[in-house]
């Protein structure tokens, strides 16, 4: 789901943010009551819309709270006054969102002009307003978090209990060092288009999102997103690289994403009908299996010859990136490989390969091992979803390993 990510979720070799969007937790109460006792007991601090808990997991809704007033007091008149846009637009969440857009943070005067886009019946007003680049995302987001604010306002209920905090907070940090994350993690919700963004110590989550994906899906997808983003940043742009360090930074974007995309549950991703925009949000164990198929077959042909002329690796590991990242393979290809290790060996020992790129590869050639002879056909019924996967060619992979034991993570 790339319109959910880090910037903006997207499979590619820029920094992953998202997904998208780019999600699985089994269940919410059953997980956080086994997690109690991990976070040492539970209990919350709140105050104007900001819940603190003793895991060190912040929940912020002022920018939601401010919204709803904003459009209660001003939908009628169809336009709201600049300074109260400006006073919106500076709470800590709303700040968060415009400052992790970088250059293109909007102004006041343009969140002022996203409210009169989202009011009813702003064109029978005789106020239409000139199209702009991102006010019809904006109108239908703010619109459609409008349309279910009862709705998000009992979700952000069940988020802001200490067991649910919990329960994030210890997903979480199964997945990496506790110690590289923020204290507190702040996750904010507020109406902005359909994503996941990031900024510092805050995770920023569109109200619409969780409204349409519902608890379980929006935690999922804050876990994964948090474990990009802290737990296992990414090295330079694999094809700003050259020879083994382009190679090395190709696996581990590729295990990056992978896991990521195993903590987020990808393939159960699911949005309600209603959506205008995330109702179209799907993935397919098939189309993931043969991305896998392929890339793997192409390594296979590609990377011996690569490796063993160092002036060719030199030139050739940028492009191999680029080809990861044109057919979506650091997520698909990397999501397969996952999936193959927990499905085979078990979620424990994806958990012990996932901080470094040589284990994980040496952990997805066993658990490829494994899968049925003869390989049934990528999404075959009767099989899991990346039975299909095979090992890397020895020829590919134990130069390759060696390359990633070199260059660590």
């Amino acid at each position: 789901m790339r319109m959910i990510s880090r910037k903006r979720l997207r499979h590619n070799i820029s920094p992953p943010g998202a997904l998208l969007v780019p999600l699985a937790l089994a269940s919410v109460l059953s997980l956080a009551a086994l997690l109690l006792s991990a976070c040492g007991g539970a209990g919350s601090d709140s105050g104007a819309g900001r819940t603190t808990s003793a895991c060190g997991v912040e929940l912020r809704t002022e920018a939601w709270d401010g919204f709803k007033a904003i459009w209660d007091e001003f939908e009628p008149a169809g336009e709201v006054p600049l300074e109260r846009a400006a006073a919106w637009g500076a709470t800590p969440s709303c700040r968060a969102w415009r400052s992790s857009m970088d250059a293109q943070s909007p102004p006041p005067v343009r969140l002022r002009n996203w409210f009169t886009a989202a009011f009813a019946g702003e064109k029978e007003r005789g106020k239409p307003i000139k199209a702009s680049e991102g006010r019809a995302a904006m109108k239908m987001s703010y619109r459609y978090s409008q349309d279910h604010r009862a709705a998000i306002d009992s979700l952000l209920v069940i988020l802001a209990r200490p067991d649910s905090l919990c329960a994030l907070a210890g997903r979480i940090a199964a997945w990496g060092d506790p110690e590289n994350l923020p204290d507190p993690l702040v996750v904010a919700f507020l109406p902005t288009k359909p994503e996941l963004r990031t900024r510092q110590d805050t995770l920023i989550i569109d109200t619409g999102v969780l409204a349409a994906g519902g608890v379980r899906q929006t935690m999922s997808q804050i876990a994964s997103l948090a474990y990009r983003t802290y737990l296992a940043p990414q090295p330079e742009r694999p094809d700003k690289l050259e020879g083994e360090e382009s190679l090395a930074a190709s696996f581990s974007r590729l295990r990056t994403e992978g896991v990521a995309a195993y903590i987020e549950d990808r393939l159960e991703t699911y949005f309600k009908g209603d959506h205008p925009s995330l109702r179209h949000v799907s993935f397919i164990g098939r189309d993931m299996a043969y991305t896998a198929k392929d890339m793997i077959a192409y390594s296979d042909t590609v990377l011996p010859r690569l490796m063993a002329d160092p002036q060719a690796l030199r030139r050739g590991a940028p492009a191999y990136a680029r080809v990861l990242a044109a057919s979506g393979a650091f997520s698909k290809l990397g999501y397969v490989m996952a999936a193959t290790i927990a499905g085979n060996l078990g979620v424990d020992r994806l958990k012990e390969a996932a901080p470094i790129s040589a284990d994980f590869l040496a952990a997805y050639q066993e658990a490829a091992a494994l899968n049925p002879e003869p390989r049934p056909l990528p999404g075959q019924l009767g099989h899991p979803w990346y039975a299909s996967a095979r090992p890397f060619a020895a020829e590919a992979y134990e130069p390759l390993h060696a390359i990633l034991a070199r260059h660590g993570p």
